[in-house]
């Protein structure tokens, strides 16, 4: 099976000079904010980038990291101001709390009310988001969805990447009535989901077995399975880790001819869609 790299001498991560056979394990090994495939003569594929960087052998998963983000306090609260998130946590990327920045649109005890809500919390890049807004007097202006200077509604956008390394994508709200103003925030973790699936060795003889490993992103379980091999897919049904291995059974070559076996990897990702990866091996005579 796929084991970690351990003892002294091996080459670091990105290494891309041959070894003598057996010189390292087949693994998974991170080198700043990539993750390589590195084989048993310690030649290193890049096969992920690391936004968040690594993990030990994996990627890290910020944004599992965050808690739900505090509500914005009432503006009436903000006279001469404006409520600002203010962040920490992993790269500074989790909204932790407010902060009242005097200027910049701030109102008095007579600013409209706004207010924003957005559903889910946790969403995929690519994902639809619902939003709901409404102001107390006045003309609304969306900032990241679009108002049509609706008191209230709801709309639906479709959640982009945050720029950087940030995974927090937020929309604002501002409600302008006889020159005042109202503001209103929130924000949505944004996951970006990611799977690596190998086999290691892609090709073996008839009767002898190959090692699947992979390393995920942004995902609350996976499940390997193949297609071809009903008694694998039900021995493994009831492993759902993110990051794990699986050693196949002997693969056999039908009628002494090459014969192909595959396998999925079905996850589920922290914003509840779906995410699939395929590899397969074979078997010769």
């Amino acid at each position: 099976m796929l084991k970690g790299i351990t003892g002294g001498g091996q080459p670091a991560a990105g290494n891309g000079v041959p070894q003598p056979a057996g010189t390292c394990s087949p693994s998974f090994i991170c080198g700043g904010n990539t993750l390589y495939s590195r084989n048993n003569q310690c030649v290193d594929q890049a096969v992920q980038q690391c936004p968040y960087g690594c993990s030990g052998n994996q990627c890290a998963q910020t944004p599992s990291q965050c808690q739900p983000a505090p509500t914005q306090p009432n503006p009436a609260n903000c006279q001469n101001g404006t409520w600002k998130p203010t962040y920490g946590g992993q790269n500074n990327a989790c909204v932790v709390g407010w902060q009242c920045v005097p200027g910049g649109g701030g109102g008095d005890a007579g600013a409209p009310v706004a207010q924003l809500s957005c559903q889910p919390k946790v969403a995929d890049a690519g994902m639809t988001l619902s939003l709901t807004w409404s102001c107390s007097a006045g003309v609304s202006t969306g900032a990241g969805f679009s108002t049509e200077g609706a008191l209230s509604g709801a709309t639906t956008t479709v959640v982009s990447s945050p720029p950087g390394n940030t995974n927090t994508a937020t929309y604002g709200l501002t409600c302008s009535n006889e020159g005042r103003t109202g503001s209103a925030q929130c924000s949505v973790q944004v996951a970006k989901p990611g799977i690596v699936l190998i086999a290691n060795p892609k090709q073996v003889a008839s009767g002898k077995t190959s090692a699947l490993g992979w390393v995920t992103a942004s995902m609350q379980s996976c499940v390997i399975s193949s297609p071809d091999l009903p008694e694998f897919t039900s021995q493994n049904a009831n492993n759902t880790s993110v990051n794990g291995t699986a050693l196949t059974p002997p693969l056999t070559a039908v009628n002494a001819a090459t014969t192909t076996y595959g396998f999925l990897l079905h996850c589920i990702t922290l914003g509840g869609g779906a995410r699939d990866a395929t590899t397969t091996v074979m078997a010769t005579p």
